[in-house]
């Protein structure tokens, strides 16, 4: 029953100011609605009747989808004969009769859902606000009395406050990125240490382990040169995180841009080489570990080194 009440109130109230906020562009263009309408436009010479008739329903289509809006918002489902009921109301020009209690219903759920959505999203903020001073507040407001505290306290106030939120966003997000960063190390020492064991493998001087799936028999690149590559890069869980041979294109860039492991071994490489290569995360991001990488997370990489550009 209230549903209904509040459609109708809603759209008797809003229906009328809400046409003024759609808009049509000199060139005849609509804009588009928050309920799906598509900017369409007048694409044909028509006359003026035929044009106001598809204007009003326009018009009167956007404006009970704006007023449908406002009514989820506020936790109530739009009842559809009350939309229209509501809308005849006004262009009748008639009084929509509400009695006190209605009105007082109407005035409970607005506040009601108001509240809510603000206390809510200041708990996700970490902000546990106290709910005595809270409805304090709304009492002096709803009754329009001062507030009892000055402008500069107030707006110390939320300042004060902002600054708190934003350090402890700051501490609990570097207090995620150390755990996540703790448990990448020691899952990457583990896989270096459990690899190193592993038939084939090698070491490069800085630390760098690889095994040798294709040898090649031409030039090891200069730091400088520019090369041609393919690569396939996971975490030690094996989530893939970057990958040349899965875009179908391999990469050209210089011999030494890369990450400091990365550049070491392709330049160990000679020409025509795959190379399976591990490394450790010192030689990698580190802690800036992009994305899907992370921060402190060993790297794996298969590398075939196709040409040194000339």
């Amino acid at each position: 029953m209230f549903q209904k009440f509040a459609s109708t109130l809603f759209v008797a109230g809003l229906f009328v100011c809400a046409s003024s906020s759609v808009g049509l562009s000199q060139d005849g263009s609509q804009s588009a609605g928050g309920i799906g309408v598509q900017p369409t436009q007048i694409k044909e010479v028509m006359d003026e009747t035929s044009m106001m008739e598809k204007a009003s329903k326009i018009f009167g289509y956007q404006a009970a989808g704006r007023m449908m809006q406002s009514l989820n918002t506020m936790g109530i489902e739009p009842d559809s004969s009350s939309i229209v009921e509501g809308a005849r109301i006004a262009i009748e020009k008639k009084e929509l009769q509400i009695s006190p209690e209605e009105m007082k219903k109407l005035n409970m759920v607005m506040s009601s859902q108001s509240i809510k959505g603000m206390v809510e999203s200041l708990g996700k903020q970490g902000i546990d606000l106290d709910m005595s001073k809270l409805l304090e507040g709304v009492d002096l407001a709803s009754k329009k009395e001062k507030i009892g505290i000055a402008d500069e306290d107030v707006q110390n106030v939320m300042q004060t406050l902002q600054r708190k939120v934003q350090t402890e966003m700051r501490e609990k997000m570097a207090a995620k990125m150390k755990a996540e960063a703790d448990a990448n190390k020691a899952a990457g020492e583990a896989f270096l240490a459990e690899n190193a064991q592993v038939e084939g493998v090698k070491k490069l001087e800085n630390g760098v382990q690889y095994s040798v799936i294709t040898e090649g028999a031409g030039d090891k690149p200069a730091p400088t040169d520019k090369v041609k590559l393919h690569y396939h890069g996971t975490k030690v869980d094996g989530t893939v995180f970057d990958s040349s041979v899965d875009k179908g294109k391999p990469i050209t860039h210089t011999a030494n841009g890369f990450v400091k492991g990365f550049n070491a071994a392709v330049q160990a490489m000679p020409v025509g080489s795959k190379w399976k290569v591990v490394i450790p995360s010192d030689l990698a991001y580190g802690m800036r570990g992009p994305g899907k990488i992370g921060p402190n997370s060993t790297l794996i990489f298969e590398i075939e080194l196709l040409e040194i550009v000339k």
